[in-house]
């Protein structure tokens, strides 16, 4: 009776599965590094026109019977310049495990890819994970991060503009990663301890606990930090919009791109008035990082979970 019970448990769970995988962009969604073979993997992805600054930040409950979780992140990709200037960077990837509760819930952020623009690129925007404190996901919770996956800076402005800065995936434990300090140079730096990048011309991305700086265009907001709600960039009088996740907005230079720590924002350089990319965003892992990759994607960003069911093996058959 019990095989028979844990036979029709065991193929229902199955099915789910499945059904998950089917509903996923799998496009996007495969990319990521991390194998989620034999275990229910769950997909969150940005279908979002790039240049989207807005967005949603999603939910996920544990389920039950699920005492670990894997958590693979990537941030977006920064906007290409305009015709003859530079490509924008990729996003970084970042997967830990991390330990959970049943029923618990967790927040994800996915950035959005920044603005490819006939000036200079839109900063991509970095994907969070983080767990939720209370009834849903609004009040980000910087002390809950678990994952940031930063974005890439965007491409430098027609006419010779330079490639942006990819993404940076950190180092160990709970350590942020680099966020390109030098990417805007003669631009702005990037940000250190979860904050936001400085401004160039453009706009810098936003961190986890502070926005970027504005850039020098009319009405620039720089790229907001995640506990502000992660909006990208915007100004009034250039196209190259930051993505969502604190992507940087454009002038003729590259917008920074958004993460733990922010991308700087790019500037011109005056002896040969080539305009700078923008500085990838830097990534955060609250455990040792399983995968840890600067420039590992193109597009939107993505999340993936993948966790084993543990009920699955309590009668110790497969």
């Amino acid at each position: 009776m019990k095989r028979a019970m844990m036979e029709t448990r065991r193929r229902a769970m199955r099915s789910s599965v499945i059904a998950i995988l089917a509903l996923a962009p799998l496009t996007q969604a495969l990319a990521l590094s991390y194998s989620c073979t034999g275990q229910t993997q769950v997909s969150f992805t940005n279908a979002s026109a790039a240049g989207t600054s807005t967005g949603t930040i999603a939910s996920f409950t544990v389920p039950a019977e699920v005492n670990q979780i894997t958590i693979d992140a990537a941030g977006a990709h920064g906007g290409n310049g305009g015709t003859g200037g530079g490509t924008g960077g990729l996003g970084a990837e970042v997967a830990t495990t991390v330990d959970v509760i049943e029923g618990g819930t967790f927040c994800v952020l996915v950035g959005g890819e920044g603005k490819v623009s006939n000036r200079g690129g839109g900063g991509g925007g970095g994907s969070f994970v983080f767990r939720a404190t209370g009834a849903n996901c609004t009040t980000p919770d910087s002390s809950q991060l678990l994952v940031a996956a930063a974005g890439g800076g965007g491409g430098g402005g027609f006419g010779g503009g330079t490639a942006g800065l990819d993404g940076s995936a950190p180092g160990g434990a709970g350590t942020a990663g680099a966020s390109a300090a030098t990417a805007g140079n003669p631009g702005g730096a990037g940000g250190t301890s979860g904050n936001g990048g400085a401004r160039g011309d453009t706009d810098a991305g936003g961190g986890l606990l502070t926005n970027g700086q504005a850039g020098t265009a009319a009405n620039s907001t720089g790229g907001y930090a995640l506990v502000n709600g992660g909006n990208g960039g915007t100004n009034s009088g250039y196209q190259g919009v930051g993505g969502f996740g604190g992507g940087g907005s454009n002038t003729n230079a590259g917008g920074g791109g958004g993460g733990y720590n922010g991308g700087g924002g790019g500037g011109q350089n005056s002896s040969n008035f080539v305009w700078i990319g923008g500085g990838g965003g830097g990534s955060y892992s609250i455990n040792e990082p399983i995968v840890a990759v600067s420039g590992a994607q193109t597009g939107n960003g993505a999340v993936n979970f993948c966790y084993f069911v543990l009920g699955i093996f309590s009668d110790g058959f497969e």
